[in-house]
């Protein structure tokens, strides 16, 4: 602004640039909140067969599951099977862990877990289920582990 006796005479040009400068930011503010949201949406509607897959792939350390001081790799189905044949080591706590971790904040799970006759889930029911999905996975020790995941 430049003072000219007893009146202001405003520089209309820099009055223009900074409203350009303060309507791109805003409309860039918009389009990255947008991007945002949708990108959380995108996170809300995992599928359980997607969970499931990456459940399927998760390898502890046996000293992760049992106590023992071996931390040999055990696949986590491996690893359930062997806590439904025997009731022993924390099998369920890991899974419900690594299940927690993979389906999205807020999102309540149930996954139940068949080997042999025994049954186990760990989670728990949320209202309507959003996403659900079953399988079964060969086990190293003979037989298939079934299981089901349910996404509220």
């Amino acid at each position: 602004m430049q003072l000219r006796g007893d009146r202001m005479d405003l520089n209309r040009r820099g009055m223009a640039a900074v409203t350009d400068a303060v309507m791109f930011m805003t409309v860039m503010m918009l389009v990255t909140a947008g991007l945002f949201a949708a990108g959380q949406d995108r996170a809300r509607d995992v599928s359980a067969e997607d969970v499931c897959d990456d459940l399927l792939s998760v390898t502890l350390g046996l000293d992760d599951v049992y106590d023992t001081d071996d931390g040999s790799p055990v696949r986590l189905h491996d690893a359930v099977a062997g806590y439904l044949r025997t009731g022993q080591g924390r099998a369920l706590e890991r899974a419900e862990e690594a299940a927690g971790a993979l389906v999205p904040s807020g999102r309540a799970f149930l996954l139940s877990f068949e080997y042999k006759g025994a049954y186990a889930h760990v989670g728990e029911e949320g209202g309507t289920p959003a996403s659900g999905f079953s399988g079964s996975v060969t086990v190293t020790g003979g037989g298939r582990l079934s299981y089901t995941l349910w996404i509220y």
